[in-house]
């Protein structure tokens, strides 16, 4: 259920891989996942798709996933990212180290995150949110091990900032 385009195709037969190079596109209809990437191998016997290079991956709300390289495991539907940078449909950016998209539960499982909040073009605050680990689903995201300001960031430590083991966001209320 994937179809992929490229401008270069190899299909190893002895060791079942397909690679893919030069403008590769791949939609993945059942789980509303896009992706764009300069290199991309396809284990056929392990139902793996690796990416390296510029990749860009887009979910199916609206999530944009600028990575250095990731696993996919189709069979799994779990996609591990390395280097991410995250921009929500509300323009917040996250950068995160190591992180899991799980289709199967729609939810991001990451460590070592900030997120940089984005409130209007004209703020006078840079808020954002440091943390060790992040699980974030359709209703909620979880920090664990957290420190936020609101405070614009300056060579100095900012003047204020809140921290808890536990920072929850409800995303419905």
């Amino acid at each position: 259920n994937l179809k992929i385009n490229s401008g270069i195709i190899e299909y190893n037969l002895k060791d079942a891989k397909i690679n893919f190079r030069d403008k590769v596109y791949i939609n993945d209809e059942i789980n509303n996942l896009v992706i764009y990437s300069d290199k991309i191998d396809y284990d056929v016997n392990n139902q793996k798709i690796l990416g390296q290079g510029n990749t860009k991956i887009i979910d199916e709300f609206d999530n944009t996933y600028e990575v250095s390289e990731f696993e996919y495991s189709t069979k799994n539907r779990i996609i591990k990212l390395a280097n991410t940078k995250v921009s929500d449909q509300n323009e917040n950016t996250f950068n995160l180290d190591v992180a899991y998209l799980d289709l199967n539960k729609k939810e991001v499982i990451a460590k070592d995150i900030g997120l940089n909040f984005k409130i209007s073009e004209n703020s006078e605050n840079e808020p954002r949110l440091k943390g060790r680990s992040l699980i974030s689903d359709e209703r909620n995201t979880i920090v664990e091990k957290g420190t936020f300001t609101f405070c614009k960031k300056r060579e100095k430590c900012p003047p204020w900032e809140m921290s808890a083991n536990e920072i929850r966001h409800d995303k419905l209320k």
